[in-house]
């Protein structure tokens, strides 16, 4: 499968990133590439709804943190991507459906079940609804039962993706957080 690309300019580099999605077997990694050279890149799985690319990189002799995005752009239409530095975002697509870090935190730590009733049924809703008004020739004991199955087995499905990818990124920042943090005490 072809890669998707994103590319932008600052200062005088050329930041790109690189995500390659293989269908055999199933699965995605991400990359940052500047000026040519790739710095960093993660692996990671065929359903993940996010993932990000962090690391420090000395821009004209003043290190800057990177951090690049990677999520949906719209429920149906691929994956988007946003570069920050120094938590400035400077380029990418302009919107991406990339769970807010301090959010994502909060979910983590009220759990799973909390997360699928608060988010996960309410985010499958509209669809539920949609495709129980595609079977209106049916009865209507029959079209709610749809209903039902649709809105359970939608939402949890896609709660299930979104609340692990959820947890890799945050996983993600606080393995980096920590690294630095090491580095910083044996300085």
């Amino acid at each position: 499968m072809k890669n998707k690309t994103w590319d932008v300019e600052y200062q005088t580099y050329r930041l790109r990133a690189i995500n390659k999605i293989s269908l055999f077997p199933p699965k995605t990694s991400e990359a940052l590439e500047i000026n040519g050279i790739i710095v960093e890149s993660i692996k990671g799985g065929f359903f993940r709804s996010c993932s990000t690319i962090l690391t420090k990189y000395n821009f004209n002799g003043t290190e800057r943190e990177i951090e690049v995005r990677f999520a949906k752009k719209t429920e149906f239409s691929g994956v988007g991507c946003q570069f920050f530095i120094d938590r400035q975002k400077i380029g990418g697509d302009r919107t991406i459906q990339y769970p807010d870090p301090q959010e994502s935190i909060k979910h983590i730590e009220k759990g799973f079940i909390n997360y699928f009733l608060s988010v996960g049924l309410l985010s499958w809703l509209p669809y539920a609804i949609g495709m129980g008004f595609a079977d209106l020739g049916s009865p209507l004991l029959l079209r709610i039962q749809r209903f039902v199955i649709y809105l359970l087995t939608g939402s949890l499905f896609r709660s299930y993706f979104s609340w692990n990818g959820m947890k890799s990124t945050i996983k993600y920042r606080n393995n980096y957080n920590r690294l630095n943090e090491q580095i910083k005490a044996a300085r």
